[in-house]
């Protein structure tokens, strides 16, 4: 008779894979759920203030939470299309944490990890589209063509935003490989958050509020979830890949 510990699919589309949640120790199950409590205060930060007002940023008639900037009316600025983007990114947290969600439940279906991967690279357009955003912000401001050093610190940050995507993309591949195709989503809605987010924290160092300290919550614990997915440790509630290189060992008894 099988060890129930080990659940090896023998037939199906699911041949060959190991169910490596039975196997892993409890406290090592219990990270993809820790991965998912701290994504939630990320998804709070939208709702409550997120910074102090701060003159000349302040949009007309919102208030100083991420929804307030989404629901209001842009005033057709560069920087207020710029304060949107970086807000938009914001919301990239719910199809994350349902995505989280349907993994601790199960094993996603094909499909519905094909229709997972098309949101996680829809997602990533306000993170693409923050260099671009900058660049046409420096571009139609008086202040970086007068001050030569303020233009080289904008070249410099637009540069190093978007070498931060490509290692996002870069994990996210990496991931895919060497865990699942599942871990590879996460890995591209992470970036996806990261970047915008980080900016933002960045931006309002000091014009902090309840929004700004739950978002840096989830964001420190994003930034190593990031680290173990590029490490290949990430330990989801789903099956990995076999070791083509040999055969998985099924401990049975007669």
């Amino acid at each position: 008779m099988r060890d129930p510990i080990v659940n090896l699919a023998v037939a199906g589309e699911h041949a060959g894979v190991i169910d490596y949640p039975r196997v892993l120790p409890p406290q090592v199950r219990a990270v993809p759920w820790l991965f998912f409590l701290f994504s939630l205060p990320a998804a709070v930060a939208l709702f409550v203030p997120f910074s102090t007002p701060i003159e000349g940023l302040t949009r007309a008639g919102a208030d100083n939470r991420i929804i307030g900037v989404l629901t209001s009316r842009p005033r057709g600025d560069v920087t207020d299309w710029l304060i949107l983007l970086l807000a938009s990114a914001f919301l990239i947290i719910f199809p994350m944490l349902a995505w989280r969600l349907r993994l601790l439940i199960g094993r996603p279906s094909p499909r519905q990890v094909r229709a997972a991967s098309i949101v996680s690279w829809i997602c990533l357009i306000p993170a693409a589209a923050l260099p671009m955003a900058l660049v046409l912000m420096a571009w139609g401001s008086s202040l970086f063509m007068r001050d030569t050093s303020l233009m080289v610190v904008g070249i410099v940050v637009t540069g190093f935003i978007s070498l931060l995507f490509s290692v996002g993309l870069w994990i996210a591949r990496r991931a895919r490989r060497r865990i699942s195709p599942e871990a590879g989503i996460v890995a591209r809605m992470l970036t996806a958050f990261l970047l915008p987010a980080g900016f933002v924290l960045i931006l309002l160092l000091n014009h902090r509020h309840a929004g700004y300290y739950l978002t840096l919550t989830s964001e420190s614990v994003f930034i190593v979830e990031m680290l173990l997915l590029a490490l290949g440790q990430w330990p989801p509630r789903i099956s990995r890949r076999p070791n083509r290189t040999s055969a998985p060992h099924v401990a049975s008894a007669e």
